[in-house]
């Protein structure tokens, strides 16, 4: 029978195992890891020392991803906008695939890992799209990237009046009075 088994864990493979196997342990180094292990038996034998495959604990969100409306514009004119995205990374894991809202975090579609999604249709006013991505061990862009645009398809309403006295006319004078008007971009 089994006299002893010891092990090491590392991140490079090459450790010597000297610890004293009793039962399941845990493994929390974040990064590759693996388990080198050996056994002795009752009469001295001793095994060749054998390894795990590597394994990889990812403890870390993705990170850097970014979204830019329309380019990074602050206006968009048609109500139809696109988005550009920055997957960013993961260190550990690697990236599995990213989602955008395109109503403020409401509703959520996977994109994969493209970089670009739209056109959109917005109705008038400020609108925001957020975005995130979330790595092969489950974690997720926190907190998601977002990008405001002021949607604005409404032409301005101006109007302008003259009030001409017969005298005016005569003198050559004219006054011009008017308004302007923009619910959304302003005028």
């Amino acid at each position: 029978g089994i006299r002893v088994t010891y092990y090491c864990v590392d991140s490079t493979n090459t450790c010597t195992p000297t610890t004293v196997y009793f039962g399941h342990f845990v493994v929390s180094t974040e990064g590759t890891n693996y388990v080198r292990y050996y056994s002795t038996d009752n009469v001295n034998n001793i095994e060749a020392t054998k390894s795990t495959s590597a394994f990889k604990i990812d403890l870390r969100n993705p990170y850097s991803q970014g979204i830019l409306l329309d380019g990074g514009a602050t206006y968009n004119t048609t109500g139809s906008v696109n988005a550009d995205m920055n997957t960013g990374q993961d260190d550990v894991s690697g990236l599995w695939y990213c989602e955008i809202s395109w109503d403020n975090g409401g509703t959520w579609a996977n994109t994969g890992l493209a970089t670009s999604a739209g056109p959109h249709a917005y109705a008038d006013g400020v609108q925001t799209a957020q975005y995130k991505c979330y790595d092969m061990a489950g974690w997720e862009t926190q907190p998601p990237a977002q990008d405001d645009i002021i949607v604005d398809t409404t032409p301005p309403v101006s109007d302008i009046t003259s009030l001409v006295a017969m005298e005016d006319v005569i003198k050559g004078n004219t006054l011009i009075e008017g308004t302007s008007f923009d619910a959304t971009s302003g005028v």
